[in-house]
Parts: C-alpha cells; sequence; structure tokens
C-alpha cells in the first residue's frame, strides 16, 4: 500500500514536474525571442527639447537624454546617462504588457556641451571646495547629528570632484550628484541610484513603446522621463 501511493505521488510529481517545465520553457523561449528584438539602439523624435536614446546590449541597457535650448533640438547643452544591468521578466504576454527589470548602477554620467554652463558649474565647484563641514554639538538630537554626518559626507564626496570640461563625460556618485543638484545642477538618472525597478514594455511594428519605470508603487524616471515611442 504504502509503494503503492508513493508511486501515484512520483507519478503526479513527474507529471506536475514536466507540464511546469514545459511553461517555463516556453516562457524562457519567448523572451529570448523578444530580447533578440529589443537589442540595438532605440531613439524618440525631437520633442519637448530633448531627446532620449535606450541602447539595450546582451545584459545591459544604457538609457541616454540629451537636453536642448529650443524645442527643434539644434544646440545641447546637456546630456545625462543612466546604464544597468537587466532581466526580462517572467510574466512573459505576447505582445503587450512585458516587463523589463532594471537595476541601475550607482554612478550616473553627465556631459555639459556650453561654456556657459561648464563655467557656471566650474563656479559652483569652487564654493563646494571652499565650504568647510559642519560641526556637530553634543546638545544636537541624534537625527541632527545622522543628517548632519551625512551632509558632510556629501560635502567630502563633492570635494572629490574634477573640473568640468566641456564635452567630456564625467561619472558622479550618489552623493556627489545630490551634492552637485543642491548646488543647481538639476541631473537625475533613470532611477534611482542602485534600486530595482520594473519598466512596462510592447514590442509593436518596429517601435518600442516604454511606460516610466515603478518601484515600491512610486513612479521613477523624473530624470529620464520613459514613457514613450522609441524607433531604431
Amino acid at each position: 500500500m504504502k509503494l503503492s501511493t508513493f508511486g501515484v505521488i512520483a507519478f503526479a510529481l513527474v507529471m506536475s514536474a514536466c507540464g511546469r517545465n514545459d511553461i517555463l520553457n516556453t516562457q524562457e523561449g519567448a523572451r529570448d525571442d523578444m530580447k533578440e528584438e529589443l537589442l540595438g539602439t532605440w531613439t524618440t523624435p525631437a520633442e519637448a527639447s530633448r531627446v532620449r536614446k535606450v541602447t539595450v546590449d546582451k545584459d545591459k541597457i544604457t538609457f541616454e537624454v540629451t537636453y536642448y535650448r529650443e524645442v527643434e533640438c539644434k544646440n545641447a547643452y546637456r546630456t545625462v546617462t543612466h546604464s544597468g544591468v537587466y532581466k526580462l521578466a517572467h510574466n512573459y504576454k505576447s505582445g503587450i504588457e512585458n516587463s523589463i527589470i532594471f537595476t541601475p548602477d550607482n554612478d550616473v554620467v553627465v556631459t555639459l556641451h556650453e561654456d556657459a554652463d561648464v563655467k557656471a558649474q566650474n563656479g559652483r565647484l569652487v564654493d563646494i571646495r571652499n565650504s568647510k563641514q559642519a560641526p556637530i554639538s553634543e546638545t544636537d538630537s541624534d537625527l541632527t547629528v545622522k543628517q548632519t554626518m551625512r551632509n558632510n559626507e556629501k560635502l567630502v564626496e563633492g570635494q572629490k570632484i574634477l573640473n568640468w570640461l566641456k564635452g567630456e563625460p564625467k561619472s558622479l556618485n550618489r552623493m556627489q550628484l545630490e551634492k552637485l543638484n543642491e548646488a543647481g545642477l538639476s541631473a537625475a538618472g533613470v532611477a534611482e541610484q542602485g534600486a530595482r525597478v520594473s519598466i512596462r514594455y510592447e514590442l509593436d511594428n518596429s517601435f518600442l513603446q516604454l511606460g516610466d519605470a515603478a518601484t515600491s508603487g512610486q513612479t521613477a524616471g523624473y530624470g529620464f522621463g520613459l514613457s514613450g515611442v522609441f524607433a531604431k
């Protein structure tokens, strides 16, 4: 009786495993096919004084947005690039509402294209280098101490930044980017540095449609502005 019961259970497990593997294999195959279609560089037309690009490599995605002075996008003044690794989610459905799980790098790359912008940002770097760390008092609350320590950390990281050069990409870590943004840089990555986000996408008629990244129920993509239609 025990052997018979074991045999039934084993048979059921084998059948269940085979069925599950078939489904997963089908999904995996579909994702592999879709991944091949995703490879390459996708670009939006000039819109809202910016041009956005998405470059999909084998296991890496690079998001890039270039800002211009005019709506026709003739004179670029800043480019922000944010890369990271990705995987296609398991919830594959043919042609619609598929997800990319994207983990952005901790560094965001910023390039300045105008002499005036370079001069202004270098002036702010001088101010950062000349700033002193805030003192911590024994009477400060724990919260105040923690905030002061973090602000001092950002200052130390900001003081490590070398002068901007026109057209030269500058890689900034989280604290450096925060410090420069406090000084008026106004640049942001595709999502919080180092976070994991889900990006909805659809491939249709050789167009790549992206939705804004979502993390913990909140909308990210505040810097790059993911949502839109891209073409090769």
